[in-house]
């Protein structure tokens, strides 16, 4: 009883130009249904070039012949790629043993605490450049920009020094290397809260070590300066060389 009308669609342009959703509504009566033809004019109209989806467009069509659609994405832009920041990147060399210490013989009982240390004179990080964006496009096909990631100025410690040509850090001391930011540093002292026991493992430093807790039963503690121990020693090696 309704009388003949044509089916009728909306395009809905979201998110800056980033995207186009299609809203089509059936014909009623003998009226004729939208067609992907119609759509792909309306586009055009205006001015929607780019990240065209024929399939969405067909699809979007066929089911508005005999319901309503609602929010069918038929566009799509290429989002911005952002450019990543500069950063200190540490060289992995990872070593069971620092030079002058041996590795326990129980080793398959406990396994050697994961301490990354360090030689003197050993390059331990390098300065990663940043990098710049990879450019996006919106619908219309006009381009958008990417900017370039934030370039680092390292701050070194007092144990670290920096060879700004060839973006290189080097060890002055033996230790661990620790990177907070744009700031590295080497630690002379390891400092461990609880005891050390198999769930720690073996502990092998080149500087002074701090225990706060215990030293169990088969477990070994080795360093190149002082041993601090505020627990106490059960059935196991501790050795210092100074």
């Amino acid at each position: 009883g309704f009388p003949a009308a044509p089916g009728v669609c909306k395009i809905n342009i979201k998110d800056g130009g980033m995207q186009v959703d299609l809203d089509v509504d059936p014909p009623t009566s003998d009226g004729l249904p939208v067609t992907a033809e119609q759509i792909t004019r309306q586009l055009a109209e205006q001015k929607i070039i780019f990240g065209i989806d024929p399939a969405a467009i067909a699809e979007a069509a066929e089911a508005g012949q005999a319901g309503a659609v609602r929010g069918k994405c038929v566009a799509r832009g290429t989002p911005v790629v952002a450019g990543e920041d500069g950063r200190i990147e540490l060289i992995r060399h990872w070593e069971p043993a620092p030079p002058g210490m041996e590795l326990p013989k129980n080793m398959q009982t406990a396994g050697v605490a994961d301490i990354e240390t360090v030689a003197k004179d050993q390059k331990i990080a390098r300065l990663i450049a940043p990098t710049t964006g990879k450019p996006g496009k919106d619908v219309f096909g006009w381009e958008i920009p990417a900017g370039q990631g934030h370039a680092v100025v390292p701050q070194v410690g007092e144990n670290v020094s920096f060879d700004a040509n060839a973006g290189l850090f080097h060890a002055k001391s033996p230790g661990r290397v620790t990177i907070n930011e744009n700031f590295i540093d080497i630690e002379k002292m390891m400092a461990f809260r609880g005891d050390i026991d198999v769930s720690v493992g073996h502990v092998l430093f080149p500087g002074e070590v701090m225990v706060r807790g215990w030293v169990r039963s088969g477990l070994s503690v080795q360093a190149e300066k002082d041993i601090v121990i505020e627990g106490g020693v059960e059935a196991a090696i501790v050795k210092s060389k100074d």
